[in-house]
């Protein structure tokens, strides 16, 4: 195992033998065509996904925000596109409700590694590698700037919302890309982590609307007229508490009463939070 500038420097100064294999797993670095010449098609690749349908950078993130049931690890063989070559070898598992943006990298780092081992015990006994081509017509390409934003859409329905939350939850980590959030410009930046669908009948009030203040935390409707409840939020790295609610919807919203206020005088997310959605 080397590393990335001993691995250029073998590469510029040709000190391979004709029997090396190049195996990245989970690498962000792209090898370009003259180095991947040198192995004559013994390079392989780990990638954190499912292939062809989830191709690039942050696919488990966009796994759980698309709603999907499984995920999973790929061996392809490396070439110049990115992600495109024949597979080698590949493993699913099923996402579960509870998973999170980290949560989900972590088990997917875990699947990977077993089809790393896997693999290479076959190249070490001389096994051929088996070399599936992949249906491109299948393929989606995920970039790292489409997965920046971390504003909510209330015109979302309330489980792509839920999942949208969960899949920027890194929690004790930075997270790579966004965490959700629900105040972008007020004096509180709040974070939000968790939400979980309410048990409330469908109502017809404005998308965004806050129609009550729960234990667990306030109560919003969303497009599909469903509404959910944030159940874990941070503002400065601290939980924000009930007790913490209530006085920021007093400071930055209209005046707040607790349980039994008119709700046609609720306040609204996306007139206060999300403008331009």
């Amino acid at each position: 195992m080397w590393q990335e500038a001993e691995l250029s420097d073998r590469v510029a100064n040709g000190q391979f033998d004709e029997d090396d294999w190049l195996i990245s797993a989970n690498s962000r670095q792209i090898l370009p065509p003259h180095f991947l010449q040198k192995f004559a098609g013994q390079a392989l690749n780990m990638h954190p996904g499912l292939l062809p349908q989830y191709a690039g950078l942050h696919c488990h993130q966009w796994a759980i925000r698309n709603g999907a049931e499984m995920f999973g690890a790929t061996i392809h063989y490396m070439q110049s596109d990115i992600d495109t070559g024949a597979i080698v070898a590949t493993e699913s598992f099923a996402i579960s409700p509870q998973d999170t943006g980290l949560s989900l990298f972590l088990r997917t780092l875990k699947c990977g590694s077993r089809l790393v081992s896997g693999v290479v015990e076959k190249i070490c006994t001389n096994v051929p590698l088996t070399k599936i081509e992949q249906n491109l017509d299948q393929r989606h390409l995920y970039r790292h700037r489409d997965a920046l934003d971390p504003r909510i859409d209330w015109s979302w329905p309330a489980q792509k919302i839920i999942d949208f939350i969960r899949a920027g939850n890194y929690v004790p980590f930075a997270s790579p890309t966004y965490t959700a959030e629900l105040d972008q410009t007020g004096h509180w930046h709040i974070m939000v982590l968790r939400a979980r669908l309410s048990d409330r009948t469908p109502v017809d009030q404005p998308r965004g609307h806050i129609i009550d203040l729960t234990p667990d935390g306030p109560e919003i409707i969303c497009g599909d007229g469903k509404a959910i409840v944030i159940n874990r939020a941070q503002a400065a790295q601290t939980k924000v508490s009930l007790d913490d609610w209530n006085v920021y919807l007093t400071t930055f919203q209209r005046p707040w009463r607790q349980r039994g206020r008119d709700p046609r005088q609720t306040p609204s997310m996306n007139e206060r939070y999300c403008n331009g959605l």
